[in-house]
């Protein structure tokens, strides 16, 4: 799942099917998004 961020940058984060049709993602769709700080992989492009 990737989030377009009001800034311009973009956050990726690796999600079970079962919890995009939990959380009723789709395209377009805003969405906040919450994470443990212990489980966060940084990767920085261009």
């Amino acid at each position: 799942m990737t989030l377009a961020l009001d800034g311009g940058g973009t956050l990726t984060a690796v999600i079970t099917n079962e919890s995009v049709g939990a959380l009723q993602l789709e395209a377009g769709r805003r969405a906040i998004a919450l994470f443990k700080a212990s489980s966060v992989i940084l990767a920085v492009t261009g």
